[in-house]
């Protein structure tokens, strides 16, 4: 139990409502092979969206700051949920970071894609 909780104040916070897209989980058959996918769900998460700043993340090959955002939400995220931002595009969760014993709430590093290919 964290000292202090603070999930009621991120969501006083939220500046969006993102409805979230997550895949389900592969299945395998008996050869060990991955059998296909049932379909994703889909669940509405109150978030803080912040621009991400981090002079270590601009690389001569990769992307940029601007590429990211900053999530900060009293529901957990997880890696590869899916989210549109209106305008922005559509962002990817890249890293989930649990900010349990800080206040009961979750920071999620997340990416825009560039396109919306199919996922393997």
């Amino acid at each position: 139990m964290s000292l202090f909780d603070l999930s009621s104040v991120v969501n006083a916070l939220s500046t969006h409502t993102l409805t979230v897209t997550r895949d389900a989980a592969n299945t395998y058959n008996s050869y060990g092979e991955a059998a296909a996918r049932s379909t994703a769900s889909t669940l509405t998460v109150k978030a803080s969206i912040q621009p991400f700043d981090d002079k270590f993340a601009q690389t001569p090959d990769g992307p940029s700051d601007s590429q990211f955002v900053l999530a900060f939400s009293v529901t957990a995220l997880a890696v590869r949920d899916r989210f549109p931002l209106s305008g922005l595009g559509t962002y990817e969760v890249q890293e989930v970071e649990p900010w349990g014993p800080s206040g009961n709430y979750y920071k999620s590093t997340c990416r825009r894609l560039d396109s919306e290919e199919p996922r393997a």
